[in-house]
């Protein structure tokens, strides 16, 4: 028995009752897919065929249906007739403006049958589901990445190609990605609309709230199987469980550089082989490969610091920052070489150490014989030739070749001593100071001779022994090199 649905024709009847008796008379001949109507059935055949009979008389872009061309006209017209009644925001789209209302409702009816997590939106528990599978079925044909969806994959594509169809009206910066476009022209912005009720905090996006808001509560929804440790992002467990694994299935093709996680290659891959920047900084107009670091770069605009050091009140722009700054308290290095077995404080200093058990140097200067291990030294020497000197001290117009000389230099213009030794309390300006003052108590040697064995607590001190045994005349220079 059926509801008493009421139809403007027994056209429309007839089509609606398809919905109840299951009757699709028109079959696809490609995929054996069935439709209730013929008009549906052309349609989908198009996909087939790739028929696009609909073209925008604008850019030129066509379209399979003539609603699709309806949807689109609406990206070259600036009005936005569906406004939200509570914030200021409009939309061009009901659909957008019907999704944009669950933001300030909380509402998310669509819940994860496997971890539970709800989502406002099915489309975002759909693509939720995806990170419970490592099926990735789309894979690029220029390079090792794959994609769990196929526009992902289309995404990607055109990082090889250049294309970059998403323009921003305001300052005519294109992206590859309609994402990418959507999160630029927020810079433009000010508008914060998602509010910490605990320190006042505003937030452009509701995901940076939610995060910022663990800071307050020590909230760690997700922990470890292995070692227990918690994190307060689901991305951040991913990647660490990898650490309990020596494999790295993640393998450069440009390179040969492998990694553990894939968010670790894509990194690389942009870094290394690409020239993507597609974040870029409204104030300065500086851009970026990753959201992360211009999210990063602001706050050297704003001079935020939020992340602030329980033993010595120093404070930092990234947790991160944080988390490895009070490893100088308390010496944890859970960074362990697999080769000699030598531990570090920071995934990138192990990273870095393991490159010197390798002779390849993939990356050779055009001006000089010299080739490094690593781009970013590379980068570093070039302006050595070109004496490109970028980063300049605001006080004293000192200018510098590295990020890191203009940082340490910026302390001589201050009696800060930030970094101060658990065993006699004597402070230092560097953290590389404190390091080797620390072996005087702790009688450490890291650097032996390969000859004699002889061992010490410095590299300075080994590299002049060594030149008992290799007879090795000392050059003389005016710059003093100093070895940790």
């Amino acid at each position: 028995m059926f509801v008493g649905k009421y139809l403007a024709s027994k056209q429309t009847l007839a089509k609606h009752m398809y919905i109840h008796t299951r009757e699709k008379w028109f079959v696809c001949d490609f995929c054996d897919k069935d439709f209730s109507t013929k008009g549906r059935l052309k349609q989908h055949r198009r996909i087939h065929t790739n028929d696009r009979p609909h073209a925008c008389e604008v850019c030129g872009k066509s379209f399979t249906t003539g609603s699709y061309l309806k949807t689109h006209l609406k990206t070259h017209s600036d009005n936005r007739p569906y406004a939200c009644n509570l914030c200021p925001r409009s939309f061009k789209y009901p659909s957008s403006l019907k999704i944009h209302l669950v933001s300030h409702t909380g509402e998310k009816p669509y819940s994860c049958d496997i971890c539970g997590k709800a989502f406002a939106h099915n489309v975002t528990l759909t693509q939720h589901m995806r990170s419970h599978s490592d099926h990735r079925p789309f894979t690029c044909d220029l390079c090792p990445q794959s994609f769990k969806s196929r526009s992902g994959l289309k995404t990607h594509l055109r990082v090889h190609s250049g294309e970059r169809p998403y323009a921003c009206d305001v300052c005519g910066k294109a992206f590859s990605n309609g994402t990418y476009l959507k999160n630029h022209k927020v810079t433009h912005s000010d508008y914060k609309p998602f509010k910490c009720d605990l320190c006042q905090k505003s937030y452009k996006f509701k995901i940076d709230l939610t995060i910022h808001k663990r800071v307050h509560t020590g909230e760690k929804p997700y922990s470890c199987g292995e070692c227990g440790k918690a994190f307060t992002q689901q991305g951040h467990l991913r990647c660490h469980r990898k650490t309990h694994s020596d494999e790295k299935p993640y393998a450069c093709d440009e390179c040969q550089r492998s990694f553990k996680t894939r968010c670790g290659f894509k990194q690389h891959y942009r870094q290394a082989h690409t020239n993507e920047r597609p974040y870029t900084c409204s104030v300065c107009g500086e851009s970026f490969p990753f959201s992360w670091r211009l999210k990063r770069h602001l706050m050297t605009h704003t001079g935020e610091k939020p992340y602030t050091c329980e033993h010595c009140q120093q404070s930092f722009t990234v947790k991160a920052y944080l988390v490895l700054h009070e490893r100088t308290h308390t010496n944890e290095k859970p960074y362990i070489c697999g080769i000699c077995g030598r531990a570090f404080s920071s995934g990138s200093c192990l990273n870095r150490h393991a490159t010197t058990h390798s002779e390849a140097r993939p990356f050779t200067c055009d001006h000089c014989p010299r080739s490094f291990k690593i781009k970013s030294d590379l980068t570093r020497h070039l302006r050595f030739h070109s004496n490109d000197k970028p980063y300049a001290c605001g006080v004293c117009g000192k200018s510098f070749v590295e990020r890191r000389s203009l940082k340490a230099h910026m302390i001589t213009h201050t009696d800060e001593r930030p970094f101060t030794c658990d065993y006699c309390e004597r402070s230092f300006k560097y953290n590389i100071c404190l390091v080797r003052h620390r072996r005087i108590h702790t009688g450490e040697k890291p650097f032996s001779c390969d000859i004699c064995g002889k061992s010490s607590a410095y590299k300075k001190v080994i590299t002049l022994h060594r030149r008992i045994h290799t007879k090795e005349e000392p050059q003389s220079s005016g710059i003093c090199s100093s070895g940790v």
